[in-house]
């Protein structure tokens, strides 16, 4: 999966604050997510067996290891502040009411297991051409479980 949008795991960030509170202390914010995930996985193929010369479903079964790499930009605000000096004895600092957004590049990776179950159908189009469908379900097992779905076309041509 090339594109993948998701929450970014292990930070919060507070929402919903009144208006006057985030103009006292404006709430950290991420934008751009963005991150990738690629499976690497082992499959058995069981055919189940039918009456019918054209058509062969399967069952498939397997395991592997999945990474995810997730990336954002995290901004946070940071406040300058203004001298004024009346007098030599006293010198106040007044803060700018406005702050200035400083980003910060957060990437996380992590590496589990990953566990498919599906099936299909195959399709004889010609004696040695066979046309596949099928439909995978992965279960990615880490910290947080999450399922990810995979629809397939592939041909298989027997010599």
């Amino acid at each position: 999966m090339p594109a993948l949008k998701s929450p970014f795991p292990g930070y919060t960030i507070l929402a919903g604050l009144p208006e006057v509170a985030s103009l006292i202390y404006p709430t950290l914010r991420f934008d751009n997510p963005s991150g990738r995930m690629v499976i690497f996985s082992t499959n058995v193929r069981i055919a189940v067996p039918t009456t019918s010369t054209r058509l062969e479903p399967y069952f498939v079964a397997g395991g592997g290891i999945e990474s995810v790499r997730r990336t954002a930009d995290y901004f946070y605000p940071v406040y300058l502040a203004i001298l004024s000096a009346r007098s030599p004895e006293s010198v106040a600092i007044f803060p700018t009411p406005a702050p200035r957004w400083v980003p910060n590049r957060i990437t996380s990776s992590t590496v589990d297991m990953a566990l498919t179950l599906g099936g299909g159908l195959s399709v004889r189009v010609a004696r040695p051409l066979m046309v596949d469908a099928d439909l995978r379900m992965f279960r990615l097992l880490g910290h947080e479980d999450r399922n990810a779905g995979r629809f397939g076309v592939g041909v298989r041509y027997r010599f």
